[in-house]
């Protein structure tokens, strides 16, 4: 290589370096990564006092209110809200970087999917479904605080973790690096747990219905593979040995899908669990007319045909009946009440002298705030632990089972045990609740509601013994 290349090689990597300084200079303004959607959103997210959302799904949406310490979905008469899911939306807001910039043209919002909730798209092609199945629509927040409103309208995903937005104070649309789940029917806001008794946790269940028909099942031994169906008519069989551990397990991780204020009305089944601690667990259940199944018109009547005989090989099987009935639309929804109680002769556990450890912090979705994110959303993190206080404080038993359940008398110890390998104490186990205590903290959560929940859970919990017999 003489010296005339190697000069001209020292150029061109020269032009090069150059080039490349001013490709990031301009890539790093077009990335706007220091620019937030939201600039002013982390200095009033610590006094926010409602947050409203809407969109295609359900136009009169969802509205979030403060309540003391804690959150309600106003439009399921205060219920407690899921803190988490707002806490991961505020912090979403505040975060919210701008990626690039967009369409300014309005005519194109709707195929961002940033078309305002209850308002109809204007721009031809446009008005198609966006790129996530909708019609156009966006999502819309407003955050309201010190009475003042931070409105967004979410839009399309894109390019993964990205997300289409905009805010009305302007026709500029962008592309931003926050993705939030944004739910608008307000179940799916509302705080989901209802119990978590595992089967393994359950003496006996006795299932009532209102026509008398009764199944009751039992496990006389924790330690027995399946529960026990006492009763069988004369001449059937179970459809399999383990039948009933599918209905004892019921309250097992057992989630809410509506809510409604109690009513007084009579109940259909009467289900009873009782663990073997003695903790006791009843369930009504309360059938309940679907909205208009009463008030739909009666189907025409057509014109009477002559009659003909019946072919003689055509007959309706049980099967085919049954299939029948199974595409028949319902015409009644199933409410669920619970309350909480404790057998007799019960007695209370003997208790730890030490206090039980304290929760640990969650720190799920601040490891990676930002510090402005983790100050503007103080408030709702806080809230997410008092928000409901017997959801905060759910049993331990109840999360996890309980290996004591059986009666056994062996108590938690009080002192840390040396762990022999590191020296280091182990941390102590703790404190066991007693059964009236979990039955007064599922009663503060219980009181005064009617729940719906998976259809599957609500089955198990009502069954008939032609879903147990073959």
């Amino acid at each position: 290589m003489n010296r005339r290349t190697v000069v001209a090689l020292a150029g061109i990597a020269a032009v090069l370096v150059v080039l490349l300084l001013v490709l990031e200079s301009f890539d790093g303004g077009g990335r706007d990564e220091d620019r937030r959607l939201l600039p002013d959103f982390a200095g009033v997210a610590n006094d926010l006092e409602a947050v409203r959302i809407t969109g295609a799904d359900d136009p009169a949406g969802t509205t979030l209110r403060k309540d003391g310490d804690g959150w309600v979905v106003a439009e399921r008469d205060g219920y407690p809200a899921d803190t988490a899911k707002l806490r991961q939306l505020v912090i979403a807001l505040a975060e919210a970087g701008i990626v690039e910039e967009k369409t300014a043209n309005p005519e194109y919002y709707d195929r961002l999917g940033l078309g305002a909730p209850g308002e109809d798209g204007e721009g031809g092609e446009g008005d198609e479904e966006s790129e996530d199945g909708e019609d156009g629509t966006g999502v819309q927040v407003v955050a309201e605080a010190g009475g003042s409103d931070t409105t967004v309208i979410f839009g399309d995903t894109a390019q993964g973790d990205n997300r289409y937005a905009r805010t009305p104070a302007s026709p500029q649309t962008y592309l931003v690096d926050r993705n939030p789940a944004i739910p608008v029917v307000p179940g799916e806001w509302l705080e989901a747990e209802l119990a978590d008794i595992a089967a393994g946790d359950m003496r006996r269940v006795r299932i009532e219905h209102a026509d008398g028909e009764s199944i009751q099942l039992e496990k006389a031994d924790p330690a027995a593979v399946n529960f026990e169906v006492l009763n069988v008519p004369e001449g059937r069989e179970l459809s399999y040995a383990s039948v009933g551990d599918g209905i004892a397990g019921a309250l097992s991780t057992l989630e809410l899908e509506d809510v409604r204020r109690a009513t007084d009305a009579m109940a259909t089944t009467t289900t009873v669990y009782e663990t073997f601690d003695g903790l006791v667990v009843t369930v009504e259940a309360i059938e309940v007319p679907l909205p208009g199944a009463d008030d739909a018109p009666d189907a025409p009547v057509a014109p009477e045909a002559p009659d003909a005989p019946a072919p003689e090989d055509e007959e309706v099987t049980g099967e085919e009946a049954d299939a029948s009935e199974a595409d028949a639309e319902p015409t009644t929804e199933t409410w669920l009440r619970f309350t909480a109680s404790v057998a007799e002769g019960t007695t209370a556990p003997v208790e730890s002298s030490d206090d039980a450890a304290p929760a640990a912090t969650d720190t799920s979705t601040s490891d990676d705030a930002s510090t402005d994110a983790a100050a503007a959303t103080e408030a709702v993190t806080s809230d997410a632990d008092t928000a409901a206080p017997a959801e905060a404080e759910a049993p331990s038993a109840e999360a996890g089972g309980t290996d004591n359940a059986a009666g056994d008398d062996a108590t938690p110890q009080a002192d840390a045990a040396t762990d022999a390998d590191t020296g280091e104490a182990a941390e102590a186990a703790p404190a066991t609740e007693s059964p009236r205590e979990r039955a007064d903290a599922l009663n503060a959560r219980w009181s005064g509601w009617e729940y719906r929940v998976p259809d599957y859970k609500q089955e198990l919990i009502t069954r008939r013994w032609d879903d147990l017999l073959e």
